[in-house]
């Protein structure tokens, strides 16, 4: 794909609408942590969302994955209210979260089995995530025995094995150092690209401005106290991006405005 860029006649995949919510404080005081946010993301699109520590982007992605309840306003998914979990919705965690006494295979299998799948259909589609994420042979290996950059990959499988329609990323790379998150990054993009993960959106959360510019598609940039959105930057370059070239250094200046 040389743009990538979904028209705004594209479907909508997830959809906020007057979004709020209020955390209390240790002092038993409220306090807004988001307020009247309003996004769309639409099918064909990879959206990043900056702002500063604090500013309610993991609140956010929690709200669209249903970790978390908004307290204000509606979330629809697919054209529907969403009132629990979906099925079509996956996250990624900055974190790894995986589970240490459980081996690759069965932590991949894990939404899987939640979903009530059949184990010889878990195993089948357990097996081809872990071979597209790179992990191929590494089954049987406990999250002790991997890499940093491993186990995010376990992390990823396992939300690409359930085929969801919108991926939830909150600062997966940010976690691995400077060489393993680019590579990781780029072949997330060259996944993306092949279509073989059969997903529809990806919303980034990160606090690395040169990411967001390599990856997405749209640049969405939060306030603080309460989180609102500020600006939405189109990203116009195409693909694959230099992160050394003047127009990916001239659109990383442009979002820091």
């Amino acid at each position: 794909m040389a743009e990538n860029i979904a028209s705004t006649a594209a479907p909508a995949v997830i959809e906020l609408r007057g979004v709020g919510k209020i955390f209390r404080t240790a002092s038993q005081s409220d306090r807004a942590v988001l307020e009247g946010v309003d996004l769309t993301l639409r099918e064909g699109e990879i959206v990043a969302m900056l702002g500063k520590s604090g500013s309610g982007k993991s609140t956010l992605l929690r709200i669209m994955a249903w970790l978390v309840g908004a307290d204000r306003g509606e979330v629809h998914f697919r054209g529907e209210r969403l009132a629990g979990t979906a099925e079509g919705i996956a996250m990624v965690f900055q974190s790894f979260a995986l589970f240490p006494w459980l081996t690759v295979q069965q932590n991949v299998e894990l939404g899987l089995e939640a979903q009530g799948v059949p184990r010889a259909e878990r195993e089948r589609r357990a097996e081809a995530a872990i071979d597209m994420i790179g992990l191929a042979g590494f089954n049987s290996a406990l999250p002790r025995e991997l890499s940093g950059g491993m186990r995010q990959r376990v992390g990823i499988a396992r939300a690409l094995v359930t085929g969801p329609d919108l991926l939830l990323m909150d600062e997966a790379f940010s976690a691995l150092d400077v060489l393993t998150g680019e590579t990781l990054r780029d072949e997330m993009l060259a996944l993306w690209e092949s279509g073989r993960a059969n997903i529809r959106s990806i919303l980034i959360v990160s606090h690395n401005i040169e990411e967001a510019v390599m990856m997405a598609d749209r640049i969405v940039i939060l306030s603080s106290d309460p989180g609102r959105i500020r600006a939405e930057v189109p990203v116009a370059l195409p693909r694959p991006r230099n992160r050394d070239s003047v127009q990916c250094a001239r659109w990383s200046t442009r979002s820091t405005r």
